[in-house]
């Protein structure tokens, strides 16, 4: 009975060493190259990164908490230009400041653009949700700051 007991215990604990298996390469293959980063007086708003196979990764302080720091990011890959598309769609928004939100579809979230003035000065807010709800918000984005994000001027 001993002998059994010894076999099953160096049989389980074989199986739960096979577990582990090194990922090392894979995480090499998804290393981003910062595009442009928005941290004003050294508070992170927002990154933009370009990982490899042409996927985009945006990175955002979640605005709905002031005290916690709470960094949200999607991601998409760039086809048929999708990276200057949504550039596009948000300087557009500014320069006409449409009344109702905008949304683009990514292929697992929502992007809910809203667009207005804050003090004179033409903004971008991102709503970030998926099938489960609100995933985050980023706080408003001036013209100047998206250009610096997406890597412009």
């Amino acid at each position: 009975m001993k002998k059994i007991i010894l076999l099953l215990g160096v049989t389980f604990s074989s199986v739960t060493f096979a577990q582990i298996t090194d990922i090392s390469n894979v995480v090499k293959a998804m290393e981003c190259e910062s595009i442009g980063k928005v941290s004003p007086l050294g508070v992170f708003m927002g990154e933009m990164k370009k990982c490899s196979g042409d996927v985009y990764e945006f990175s955002y302080r979640d605005y709905k908490y002031s005290q916690i720091t709470d960094i949200k990011r999607f991601s998409f890959a760039d086809k048929d230009g999708a990276y200057e598309y949504l550039y596009n769609t948000l300087i557009k928004g500014m320069n006409e400041l449409p009344k109702d939100k905008v949304v683009l579809k990514l292929p697992d979230a929502l992007l809910h653009l809203k667009f207005e003035k804050s003090l004179g000065i033409p903004c971008v807010t991102i709503f970030h949700t998926s099938e489960a709800g609100v995933v985050g918000m980023s706080q408003t984005f001036t013209k100047k700051q998206i250009d610096k994000l997406f890597g412009k001027k």
